[in-house]
């Protein structure tokens, strides 16, 4: 069954997913989906687990972000 693709038409991004899908599924199929387009289009292994990881991260709340690193940054100057 069609979950969710991407790619290019007319030099523009695109990403199709199942609407179907329930909405953590379809969220996360489009999170991975993005990250196909903008890490390059690829079926090895390696880069699956790469893309579903950054689209793991993606969808972490910024509070549990701040929660698990706050502490790894005690000390540092960070310039934005």
């Amino acid at each position: 069954d069609f979950e969710s693709c991407s790619g290019f038409y007319l030099d523009s991004p695109f990403i199709a997913v199942n609407g179907t899908l329930p909405v953590d599924r379809l969220r996360f199929k489009t999170s991975t989906e993005l990250a196909q387009i903008l890490f390059g289009f690829s079926e090895d292994p390696d880069q699956l687990k790469l893309y579903n990881r950054w689209a793991a991260a993606f969808l972490m709340p910024a509070q549990k972000l701040e929660e698990y690193f706050w502490p790894l940054c005690t000390g540092l100057l960070i310039f934005a």
